[in-house]
């Protein structure tokens, strides 16, 4: 399943649409929920989260990578 994340300000009403059925990216570990981003509207991709560096060490969250973007 896909949802659309909304995120509203403080003291404001949302409504953001359901959840609907997604086919989940190849190659895509579900350990965690993913996001699946869009940046210009017409292409996606998926964001992965920065990964736990130890102090004072510079780490590289992995490049997105461009998946088919969730139509309803």
């Amino acid at each position: 399943m896909a949802a659309i994340k909304v995120e509203c300000t403080p003291k404001a009403t949302c409504n953001p649409p359901p959840p609907f059925k997604y086919a989940c990216p190849d190659n895509v570990s579900l350990e965690k929920p993913i996001t699946v981003a869009t940046y210009d509207g017409t292409s996606c991709f998926v964001e992965y989260e920065a990964p736990k560096c130890p102090p004072n060490a510079v780490c590289n969250p992995p490049r997105p990578r461009a998946v088919a973007c969730p139509k309803r």
